[in-house]
């Protein structure tokens, strides 16, 4: 690294006094966290980086591991357990989908008794 420049501080009265050089320790002290630039997948590395706690450099890029997972395959299509019918597995993934789905199920189970 290259040296610093700070002040002291005066033990007895507190007051800050000339600027000092802080020298150079010539070595960095790489954090214990792993900063992910770039996140492994199933087939691909991804990347990563450390930071010096002392002067905030960042490392040099750290390889990381194709994960070797094959993402989750979508369960097959079958019957919907409120419902009855069948969905695409894909359109009903997400919670709001399935908040949705049951909110108009209800609404048209309360309109089949009404008429």
């Amino acid at each position: 690294g290259e040296p610093g420049r700070g002040l002291d501080v005066c033990t007895v009265r507190g007051r800050e006094t000339e600027p000092v050089e802080i020298p150079a320790t010539g070595d960095h002290v790489w954090g214990d966290e792993l900063i992910v630039d770039q996140e492994p997948t199933a087939t691909e590395a991804g990347s990563g980086h450390f930071v010096c706690t002392v002067c905030g450099a960042e490392s040099d890029p750290v390889e990381l591991e194709p994960t070797g997972e094959e993402p989750d395959e979508p369960a097959e299509a079958g019957p919907c357990g409120i419902c009855g019918e069948v969905h695409d597995p894909k359109m009903m993934s997400g919670w709001w989908t399935g908040l949705l789905h049951d909110i108009l199920f209800i609404i048209k189970r309360i309109a089949f008794w009404w008429i």
